[in-house]
């Protein structure tokens, strides 16, 4: 339609300019016979200008030579005009020649496209029209019949709710209705959240103390040797000494690990994987009949985690106050747990939030809960161990956890019972005990043995440490 538009006005134009060119053409006709007779005539005489009564009478007819000059130079200035008139319209004609080309060429090749898409939009639009209505009535029906548990409140509430939908007429009620729920869904969240936090927050303290936390993991590792392949390198150990996140910033990663070592339940697993950014632990085992395998999610290490309910975060917990610097300590995997690694570098961006897209959930972040504060030249020493790159820079020699335990600087020691707030009173004393030594339901001690009896007094550094019984274990794997 456009171009038939555009057409039809430079016809129009085209039409007007040939009308103007033969009306010059005649004009100029006219002057070259006015001027075939003025030379007929041949020039005026003086004769011609006496001051007689027949020149007077005839001077009217006379053109002066004022005139004639007149006459010439609009001549001049209308073969001008009519020049670029004519080129005016061959430009036209070539214009109308090519916009006629491009008319046929939409006609022949791209129309027969464009109606093929608009049938396909216009087929796939009433598919659309019939999934909306089909949801609308599925998302009609299935509040009004209250199935799923969706509309809460009991007969009244779900009686107002099924009113409000079915007076729903638009797409937009259904979002603003499905958007309020997720509000007051979210709001709900945030309050188990804080009360989460604060149970956790409370627990610690109850069994830890107030104070500054802090975790001690003696590790056994083969140390560097000059002129000694890495399989006959002596084993030594060390320690690395783990400095707890505030509670009031982290208390559900804080006080989970704290379990984690209360329990035992790092010894005997291993560091398995020593990236450029990361030196990460979990309850794996090496094989000590291949070099650089292990065994995943070892039987005896993982039923530990798991029977205790020590194994994973509920959610991915994270403080912006507490980011991933360098040596810092991270839960790893989504939940987090009960794999958890060394930052070596700063990865406030890989594993804070929107660092890992490739879960489900990539706004989360990983949870954040300690930083090491004594050991780091061991930390070193393990970057001397060959890795396997093309396997996830898996140590090809066993790193061990032989030992853990959880450091309470500045108490007093506590034979025979675990050290918690003072004045807690025999309440909280009880049911640590209960805790302790198996309630019947299998949640701590699923053996029934008093962990008590097994714990051992540590004085070095003037510091408590707490041990415990470690747990049952499922479950083999390979890495």
């Amino acid at each position: 339609i456009h171009y038939r538009k555009m057409i039809d006005r430079f016809e129009h134009e085209l039409a007007i300019m040939r009308g103007r060119t033969k009306s010059m053409a005649r004009g100029h006709h006219a002057d070259l016979m006015s001027d075939r007779f003025h030379e007929m005539k041949g020039p005026a005489s003086d004769n011609d200008f006496d001051d007689g009564d027949d020149a007077k009478n005839n001077n009217d007819n006379v053109i002066t030579s004022q005139q004639m000059a007149q006459i010439r130079a609009t001549k001049s200035k209308l073969q001008g005009q009519s020049s670029k008139w004519s080129t005016k319209a061959t430009s036209a004609n070539h214009s109308i020649l090519a916009l006629t080309t491009q008319i046929e060429h939409l006609r022949t090749h791209e129309l027969n496209s464009y109606r093929t898409q608009i049938i396909a939009l216009t087929n796939r639009l009433a598919q659309e029209q019939l999934n909306t209505q089909k949801f609308r009535d599925e998302f009609i029906s299935t509040h009004k019949k209250g199935e799923g548990g969706i509309v809460p409140g009991g007969p009244g509430h779900a009686l107002v709710q099924r009113k409000e939908i079915e007076q729903m007429e638009s797409l937009d009620d259904y979002e603003d209705y499905v958007q309020r729920r997720e509000d007051a869904l979210w709001s709900k969240i945030d309050v188990l959240v804080e009360k989460y936090g604060k149970s956790s927050q409370r627990e610690a303290e109850e069994w830890f103390g107030n104070g500054i936390h802090k975790v001690e993991l003696d590790i056994e590792y083969p140390q560097f040797t000059v002129d000694l392949p890495p399989s006959s390198w002596p084993r030594v150990r060390g320690t690395f000494t783990l400095e707890m996140a505030p509670l009031d910033l982290m208390p559900i990663a804080v006080n989970l690990f704290l379990q984690q070592v209360h329990h035992k339940l790092w010894n005997g697993c291993s560091f398995v994987i020593n990236a450029m950014h990361i030196l990460q632990a979990g309850p794996h085992r090496y094989d000590e009949s291949q070099t650089g395998k292990y065994d995943a999610n070892v039987a005896s290490l993982v039923d530990g985690f798991q029977n205790a309910k020590l194994d994973k975060m509920p959610f991915q917990e994270y403080h912006e106050n507490y980011p991933h610097n360098t040596h810092t300590v991270g839960f790893a995997g989504r939940p987090g747990g009960p794999d958890f690694y060394i930052n070596k570098i700063d990865n406030s961006e890989n594993h804070g939030p929107g660092g890992q897209s490739h879960h489900d959930l990539h706004e989360e972040a990983d949870p954040c809960f300690g930083r090491l504060v004594g050991g780091i030249e061991i930390l070193k020493e393990l970057n001397k161990i060959p890795v396997d790159g093309e396997r996830g820079s898996l140590l090809l020699h066993s790193v061990v956890i032989v030992d853990s335990r959880v450091v309470i600087s500045g108490r007093p020691e506590a034979k025979g019972r675990q050290v918690g707030n003072a004045g807690n009173g025999d309440g909280n004393q009880q049911r640590r005990q209960l805790l302790e030594n198996g309630d019947g339901n299998n949640n701590r001690n699923p053996n029934g043995e008093s962990a008590r009896n097994e714990n051992e007094q540590n004085n070095d550094q003037g510091s408590n440490r707490f041990q415990a019984n470690r747990m049952p274990a499922m479950g083999p794997g390979r890495i």
